[in-house]
């Protein structure tokens, strides 16, 4: 009687141990590929969208204020990249220098007239008077690519270095206790005890 509820025991988790050992095997197609596709967004993102402070060509600049609207708002994002070919009717991003050299953040508007060489003469779509400040390609930070509502108040908080620091805590500990799926099935089972 005792050999033989030791023989089902070691059947059960012999069954057990192959189930789980399956199921491994099942996982790692879809893990691979998962990773696969993480490299690949990484890599889209290093070859296209790397903003010029890590050594890309894009910029984020986030909209503030009405002279822009009613295509942009205050907290709007405006994704731009330097191109050094521009013209009027083109949106783009420019500092203005100030007199003891430094730039000030930067301002998104139109180029109604003028060029690279004497200064480009801008204008907010908003605004029915032309800026007293005629940026040249060195203060042009980009063209305008992209705009995507509401996203630069985002960008803008999440680059608070405490609030990015805790995002990134939470996000590793999601993935930390998330990642560990198994359960207590997965782990390799005890060997019976014997029964006697």
């Amino acid at each position: 009687g005792h050999h033989l509820i030791d023989r089902t025991v070691r059947t059960t988790v012999s069954i057990k141990h192959r189930e789980t050992t399956r199921a491994r095997g099942k996982m790692r197609p879809v893990r691979l590929l998962g990773a696969l596709m993480v490299v690949l967004m990484v890599a889209a993102w290093w070859s296209w969208l790397r903003p010029e402070s890590l050594g890309g060509s894009l910029t984020l600049v986030t909209v503030d204020g009405v002279s822009m609207e009613p295509g942009m708002h205050t907290g709007d994002l405006a994704i731009v990249q330097k191109t050094g070919d521009y013209a009027p009717g083109d949106v783009i991003a420019f500092r203005v220098p100030h007199r003891d050299g430094r730039h000030s953040a930067a301002v998104i508007h139109r180029i109604i007239g003028g060029d690279s060489a004497t200064g480009f003469q801008m204008r907010g779509d908003n605004n029915d008077w032309d800026d007293p400040w005629r940026p040249r390609d060195t203060d042009i930070v980009g063209e305008l690519l992209w705009h995507i509502p509401g996203a630069g108040s985002v960008v803008k908080t999440l680059a608070d270095p405490v609030v990015a620091a805790g995002f990134l805590a939470a996000l590793t500990a999601f993935m930390i206790i998330a990642g560990d799926k198994r359960g207590p099935d997965s782990k390799t089972p005890n060997t019976p005890k014997k029964v006697t």
